[in-house]
């Protein structure tokens, strides 16, 4: 059933309530009883829609992976390249995760839980198909999905990393992402240096907010 006016308002301000606490202080150190707090409604209201903090957290994954997805396939139309989808796509969530590095957090926790993992992994297949599909015109859906999990590793790995280190200088860690990404998707190499560089040129001017990824 879709929730409508009142019902669709209380939904979305515990999402904005949760993803607010998310960022500033932590999954783990978000509590149910807070986000109720914040969001102003009942625990029943809660629970009506959400049957625990892990499923707050799968939907607003789930939104940010769509509007970073969306941002990032508006730019490469507008740049004629379906290619530079998943490039920027890319940049532009370690950008985020740059901003708001607890981010990280919430993602380790989707990936860790069985629907938000199917969740994510399937959306990244249907994008990763109408960026690379001219590239890979004997691929079959599934191809697409096991190259999203190696995908998914590689972007884990990487945001433990700025969660909890943070020593690859930025531009690196942008340059190998991007770079081992397109390579996964069988760009050529003779392709994979320019979408590099333009992604690098696109993404530095771009200037991401909570308010601007997620629309709840």
């Amino acid at each position: 059933m879709v929730a409508k006016g009142k019902d669709l308002d209380t939904r979305s301000k515990i999402l904005e309530s949760a993803v607010s606490l998310f960022l500033n202080q932590g999954y783990e150190k978000t509590t149910i009883r807070q986000i109720i707090a914040q969001a102003q409604v009942t625990t029943g209201s809660l629970y009506h829609y959400f049957a625990n903090k892990e499923e707050i957290a799968v939907t607003i994954c789930s939104e940010i992976f769509e509007s970073l997805v969306r941002k990032a396939g508006e730019i490469a139309n507008k740049e004629g390249n379906p290619a530079l989808g998943l490039s920027i796509e890319a940049a532009l969530h370690f950008k985020l995760l740059e901003k708001y590095p607890t981010i990280a957090d919430i993602w380790h926790i989707v990936y860790s839980s069985e629907k938000g993992s199917a969740l994510i992994l399937k959306k990244a297949t249907k994008a990763a198909i109408h960026w690379f599909s001219r590239y890979n015109p004997n691929y079959t859906c599934q191809d697409y999905y096991l190259q999203c999990v190696a995908m998914r590793g590689i972007s884990l790995s990487f945001m433990s990393e700025v969660r909890f280190g943070g020593r690859i200088d930025p531009h690196e860690r942008l340059f190998f992402i991007v770079q081992t990404a397109l390579r996964i998707f069988n760009i050529p190499e003779d392709d994979i240096a320019g979408l590099v560089e333009q992604t690098g040129e696109i993404v530095a001017v771009i200037d991401i907010s909570q308010e601007d990824l997620v629309i709840f």
